[in-house]
């Protein structure tokens, strides 16, 4: 009797194993798996999302994101960029986006507060918009940069745009207190995306890299979207579904000071302008923080005509006079603000930094290195001046109201 009882219920369990494997099988061929079920975006094909445990169709944004935290609601975080549930992007004026978006171009594009207040557009910086009285500029990917504090707190500037960086747990007073693939922001290591590293295919560059040349390149996505590289435009790359293009060219990437020509040094992977100093080294570490040692000397880095509204638009150890950066010496005192500092300085890091005023006055000279940093000899008084992008042997090379500092053009 047991033997009967268990070989009844074996049938029964057989029968409703059997009733489930034909209804898998019907449902598999009647299902559309655009709204199949998931956990994760992941889960769902290239150009789909997992929104409310759905695989949907996505459209992406220009949201950089490391998970869908970083994302806006109805959003998801896939191949490293937020993308919407539906296009919602168009628009033509600001109040045509959703919370902390601006139009921008004609597209809904992440913003991010500034401290400016304004009644329209015109009363702001070129990239922003005037949301709620106050001035937003655009956020995240697309953002173009020069330093590391163009771009959002959590954001570095890596080929001239903002990429997403991952916090560390090293603490840090600058640059060299952390790896070479990392950057010192806000007293910690962050870990950045590399580039340069060589590869044979597009899967071994990461999510918004793409392989050219045999080397990964930084990427930035475009609108467009495709199934091939010869559906892209421009030379551009499919991958995810869409197309990808080089976010800039190779002549500013440096690995090392040598990689960059006459007057520059090599300053977080990128070639930049910069001048003398009257320090001798034999390697970087002999220099401080901003500079690199170039032909037996320290060079520090110099702002190249960059315009900006507060100090925190301009470099490390650069501050905002008159709308452009310039560079500021560090002094011994602590400040918790500018209040802390005399009225010639200052607050930025925790100390008080002097800054160079338009004109010197009691600065008297004859010839442009009479005075220091980026001033020239105007009329025999040191004024502040802006670099300009022309190599030059003497003044007759420049322009009007020009000079030739450090074998380069400087403007007054």
């Amino acid at each position: 009797m047991p033997e009967a009882i268990a070989l009844s219920i074996w049938v029964l369990r057989h029968w409703q194993r059997q009733r489930e494997l034909i209804f898998l099988v019907d449902h598999c061929q009647h299902t559309d798996f655009s709204d199949s079920e998931c956990q994760k975006s992941s889960d769902c094909a290239d150009q789909k999302i997992c929104l409310r445990n759905k695989c949907i169709l996505g459209i992406p944004t220009t949201t950089r994101c490391n998970s869908d935290s970083d994302c806006s609601n109805d959003m998801a975080c896939k191949h490293g960029i937020c993308w919407s549930a539906k296009d919602d992007q168009n628009c033509k004026k600001h109040s045509d986006c959703k919370d902390q978006h601006v139009c921008f171009d004609g597209r809904c594009s992440p913003g991010e507060p500034t401290t400016t207040r304004c009644e329209s557009d015109r009363q702001c910086a070129k990239g922003e918009g005037c949301v709620h009285g106050i001035c937003w500029r655009v956020a995240a990917l697309g953002k173009t940069c020069k330093t590391h504090y163009d771009c959002g707190d959590m954001m570095f500037c890596v080929s001239q745009h903002c990429r997403i960086g991952v916090a560390t747990s090293k603490a840090c007073m600058g640059h060299k207190n952390c790896l070479s693939n990392e950057a010192c922001k806000h007293g910690i290591c962050w870990k950045l995306e590399t580039i340069g590293n060589t590869c044979s295919n597009h899967r071994e560059c990461g999510d918004q890299s793409l392989c050219l040349n045999g080397r990964c390149k930084v990427a930035v996505p475009t609108y467009e979207s495709c199934e091939n590289s010869g559906q892209c435009s421009g030379g551009a790359v499919c991958r995810f579904g869409i197309c990808w293009k080089e976010a800039n060219p190779d002549e500013l990437n440096c690995k090392m000071h040598s990689d960059c020509k006459d007057q520059h040094v090599c300053f977080d992977g990128r070639c930049s302008p910069g001048e003398p100093t009257t320090k001798r080294c034999d390697s970087d570490r002999q220099c401080a923080n901003g500079e690199g040692c170039v032909r037996g000397i320290c060079w520090r880095v110099v702002a190249s005509g960059q315009t900006c509204k507060t100090h925190y638009d301009c470099g490390d150890m650069m501050f905002c006079v008159s709308q452009h950066c310039i560079i500021g010496v560090a002094t011994s005192k602590a400040c918790m603000g500018h209040k802390n500092c005399l009225s010639s300085e200052a607050c930025k890091h925790g100390i008080c930094w002097m800054l160079e005023t338009i004109e010197d006055k009691s600065s008297e000279c004859k010839e442009h290195l009479d005075c220091r940093g980026q001033k020239l000899c105007f009329e025999n008084k040191c004024k502040n001046a802006q670099l300009v992008q022309k190599l030059c042997t003497n003044d007759h090379d420049c322009g009007f109201k020009q000079g030739c500092k450090y074998g380069t053009c400087w403007a007054v």
